[in-house]
C-alpha cells in the first residue's frame, strides 16, 4: 500500500537501510523498522515499528547527505517543494546517517510481508543487539532486483 498522508509522522531515524537509490529526480530507501504514530497503518495510539516499507521522493530539487550537499538542481520547475528529514543507520556502513531532501512528495510504501510491532525490527545482529528478523528475507528485501515495480519505473 502507498501512503502519501500524514508523512511528518514518520521517523527513520532507527530505521535500517543498505543502499539509497537515487537518479536526480527521485529517491528511494528501502528500510527496515520505520517508527510511525497517527498514521493510518498504525490504528493503535503506541508507537509502532514497520518491518519492510519504502519511502520514495518525487521531483527533487536538493538533496543533503550528512550534511554536504549531494545535489542541487539550480533550476527547479515551478511548483511547491517541501522538506523531509530522514536518516537511519546504514547496516553495510554501521553508522548513522542524516539525509535532508527538498522535494515535491513522499511516500511510504509497504510490502505484502509489512508488520507492526512496538519492538524494534532487528534486520542483523550488532554489539548485544540479536537479530529478530530472517536473514534470508532481510536480503530479499533490500535486493535492488526485488524493488516494486512502480519504484523500479521511478528511479529508471
Amino acid at each position: 500500500m502507498i501512503f502519501k498522508e500524514k508523512f511528518d509522522e514518520i521517523d527513520t531515524f532507527e530505521a535500517c537501510y543498505k543502499d539509497v537509490f537515487f537518479n536526480h529526480k527521485n529517491l528511494i530507501i528501502p528500510y527496515v523498522n520505520i517508527g510511525i504514530l497517527k498514521h493510518p497503518l498504525n490504528s493503535t495510539d503506541k508507537f509502532q515499528h514497520v518491518s519492510f516499507s519504502y519511502v520514495a521522493c518525487l521531483n527533487i530539487a536538493h538533496v543533503k547527505f550528512n550534511g554536504e550537499v549531494i545535489f542541487d538542481n539550480q533550476n527547479p520547475k515551478f511548483g511547491c517543494y517541501y522538506f523531509y528529514y530522514l536518516g537511519g543507520i546504514n547496516l553495510v556502513k554501521q553508522e548513522g546517517s542524516e539525509i535532508e531532501v527538498l522535494c515535491k512528495e513522499c511516500f511510504l510504501q509497504t510490502t505484502e510481508k509489512t508488520q507492526l510491532s512496538e519492538d524494534f525490527w532487528i534486520p542483523a545482529s550488532r554489539g548485544s543487539c540479536k537479530a529478530n528478523m530472517e536473514y534470508s528475507e532481510v536480503e530479499n528485501f533490500f535486493n535492488p532486483k526485488n524493488l516494486p515495480d512502480n519504484l523500479k519505473q521511478l528511479i529508471a
